[in-house]
């Protein structure tokens, strides 16, 4: 299996020559240098034994990685020692080579040439489990701006409050709490926050 012969990452049609070189050299097998024995058979993902699995096969591109990615399947590897029968290869938009076990993604070469240079890496550079994007819902820059209208939004209460008790005025025809009150319930909210 040919790479594109370009390591340029801005490459747009990259996902389509990758195709279009497996459909070329389908079923062909192909020794990697590293680990020892397995043999690259080339493939789309119709030859793998998730042909008949659309959701596990959409579930790569989705739920693993970081970020949502388009993958094509280059195609597999047995006799490894990742606990499966076929490391299913597939590259994705960023040109890295990932295997699946059936259970994680794994990070295995850091582009098609280095794969088959150096072969795929045993242990994986990194693994991705199924629903891994999701499992800190908060990026540190959403935390941040939650921090901040926090603050924002107590300073508005406080004042908010602070005028209409010293005015005896009512919301929704309901008595603002003395100062002393609103003491305690800024106090009781910022308790709520820290938990």
């Amino acid at each position: 299996l040919p790479t594109t012969g370009s390591e340029n990452k801005d490459v747009p049609e990259y996902l389509a020559v990758v195709s279009k070189i497996v459909s070329e050299n389908r079923g062909k097998e192909m020794p990697l240098p590293y680990p020892d024995g397995p043999k690259l058979t080339v493939g789309p993902v119709e030859d793998t034994e998730y042909h008949d699995r659309p959701a596990v096969v959409n579930a790569w591109g989705k739920f693993y990685l970081p970020k949502t990615t388009k993958m094509e399947v280059i195609g597999y590897v047995e006799g490894t020692s990742y606990p499966c029968d076929q490391l299913v290869l597939m590259t994705c938009e960023d040109q890295k080579v990932y295997g699946f076990d059936g259970d994680e993604l794994h990070l295995v070469a850091s582009c098609l040439n280095h794969m088959f240079t150096e072969g795929i890496a045993d242990p994986a550079l990194q693994s991705y489990y199924h629903g891994e994007p999701f499992k800190d819902p908060l990026a540190p820059l959403d935390i941040n701006l939650i921090e901040h209208l926090w603050t924002t939004l107590q300073s508005l209460v406080w004042l908010m409050l602070t005028h209409l008790s010293t005015k005896r005025s009512k919301i929704f025809k309901v008595e603002v709490p003395s100062p002393s009150s609103l003491f305690h319930l800024l106090c009781s909210l910022q308790l709520f926050h820290k938990q």
